[in-house]
């Protein structure tokens, strides 16, 4: 699981990190106990979780344009030295403007 860090603007919606910059930074993160042993990334998936019609809203140009939202949900999965696989997920929102037919 993936918490942000205080000060950080944290959302569940949207991650400020590519998935690539938080491999790194989870593998360089040690792990408590007495050994500090380092995660290696061994997969990653990305699956369309939701798709939905947010409406219609009006650009600057008061011309209409549809908002369609995605939810993506990634997985990282990490292996350690000894075998041990983890897994940590984190959702994605993204939204598409594009111009909405008029008549």
């Amino acid at each position: 699981m993936l918490v942000p860090q205080p000060g950080q603007q944290g959302s569940h919606l949207a991650s400020n990190h590519a998935p690539a910059e938080i491999d790194k930074r989870l593998a360089a993160q040690p792990r408590s106990g007495a050994k500090s042993l380092p995660l290696v990334p061994i997969g990653l998936n990305r699956g369309l979780r939701e798709a939905s019609d947010e409406g219609v809203m009006l650009n600057n140009h008061r011309r209409p344009h549809r908002v369609l939202k995605f939810v993506y949900q990634e997985q990282v999965t990490y292996k350690d030295p000894e075998g041990r696989t983890y897994q940590v997920e984190q959702p994605r929102v993204e939204y598409l403007i594009v111009p909405a037919k008029t008549h």
